[in-house]
């Protein structure tokens, strides 16, 4: 679920694993939370297997679990997972290489004389 909220082959699952697993020892801790995430997970394989007939986990097209997410994104399960994926995911600094960030410039006196115009990635025309 958290890859096809925030889809980006380049990431290997790992970045992925540590972004959820802090949700094992809050839902320990909170009743209310871990009964809406049990829930939401349940409403998402219902779908499934209404839709495609097996749960999502096991739906193989990345365009019919997108959808199958979109039918959900209002709800308040979704919501909660793609408002905490968006800090957990991109705040890892290990990650922020392979978006081509170097991280905070303050500490090395700004961006201006630390790459602000590396922009590699425009062709020459």
């Amino acid at each position: 679920m958290a890859r096809d909220i925030y889809p980006h082959d380049f990431l290997s699952d790992h970045f992925y694993i540590v972004a959820i697993t802090p949700w094992d020892e809050k839902s320990s801790k909170d009743e209310k939370l871990k009964s809406l995430i049990e829930t939401g997970v349940k409403s998402l394989d219902t779908a499934a297997m209404a839709k495609f007939k097996q749960p999502y986990i096991n739906v193989g097209w990345e365009e019919e679990r997108v959808k199958l997410l979109e039918d959900m994104e209002n709800s308040e399960f979704f919501q909660l997972i793609r408002k905490d994926l968006v800090v957990s995911l991109y705040n890892q600094k290990e990650a922020w290489p392979k978006f081509g960030y170097e991280g905070s410039s303050f500490e090395h006196g700004g961006y201006l004389h630390r790459g602000f115009d590396d922009i590699d990635w425009l062709s020459e025309s």
